[in-house]
C-alpha cells in the first residue's frame, strides 16, 4: 500500500513488517494531517514490533504548527507496538536539528540516525532486535537496587531486554540484574 500527497508518501511492506515515510520540500500541518491519518490506516497491516524508516534526506524544513500532529504520530507509532525506528537525514540540513530538538524535549522511542536508505536497510537486517521499543527519556529520575544496596540515577533509554543509566554512587556491572523503580505522569 502507497499513500501519496504533493511531497510525501507512505508505503507499508507487509512481508518484512516495515512502514516507510518519505518527505520533500517543506512538512505543513495539512500534509502532515494527512500522513497520519496514513498511517493510521497502514499501521493496521502490520503486527507488533513493526519498523519505521522516516526519509527527511530531502525534506527542507517542518513548520512550528507541525508539533502537535507529529506527537501524536509518536504516541500512536509506541502505542502500536513499534520496534526500531530509523530516521534518514542528512546531518547537516536544518531538518536534521529540527528533529534532534524536538525528540531531546519528550520521552519516548529512541530512533537510530543514518545518512541513506541503504545504511537504515542495512541496520535492520544485521539487528536482533526485532519486536524491541527502545524508549528514550529526558532527565528521569530513577530508584535502582542492586544486591539489597540502593541508589539513584537518571534513566536515559530503556527496551524490553535492557536500560541505560546515568548512575549515582553504585555502577552495576553489564549484564548485572538490577531493580529499578520510577514514576510516568502522562502530559
Amino acid at each position: 500500500m502507497v499513500a501519496v500527497n504533493s511531497t510525501s508518501k507512505v508505503k507499508v511492506d507487509i512481508p518484512k513488517n516495515r512502514i516507510l515515510f518519505q518527505f520533500s520540500g517543506k512538512i505543513d500541518k495539512k500534509q502532515l494531517n494527512s500522513i497520519y491519518t496514513d498511517i493510521r490506516f497502514c499501521v493496521a497491516d502490520l503486527k507488533p514490533g513493526f519498523h519505521v524508516i522516516t526519509d527527511l534526506s530531502d525534506c527542507r524544513i517542518g513548520h512550528r504548527n507541525c508539533l502537535p500532529t507529529l506527537s501524536n504520530i509518536l504516541n500512536f507509532l509506541i502505542e502500536s507496538k513499534v520496534g526500531e525506528v530509523i530516521r534518514i537525514t542528512k546531518r547537516k540540513s536544518r531538518v536534521h536539528r529540527q528533529i534532534l530538538n524536538f525528540s531531546a524535549r519528550r520521552q519516548g522511542y529512541k530512533p537510530v540516525y543514518v545518512a541513506t536508505f541503504e545504511e537504515a536497510e542495512q541496520y535492520l537486517e544485521n539487528s536482533d532486535r526485532d519486536n524491541r521499543t527502545r524508549i528514550g527519556f529526558q532527565n528521569l529520575s530513577v530508584n535502582y537496587a542492586i544486591h539489597g544496596t540502593e541508589s539513584t540515577g537518571t534513566l536515559h533509554e530503556l527496551s524490553t531486554d535492557c536500560c541505560a543509566i546515568k548512575t549515582g554512587s553504585i555502577t552495576p556491572a553489564i549484564d548485572e540484574q538490577l531493580s529499578i523503580q520510577f514514576e510516568l505522569l502522562q502530559t
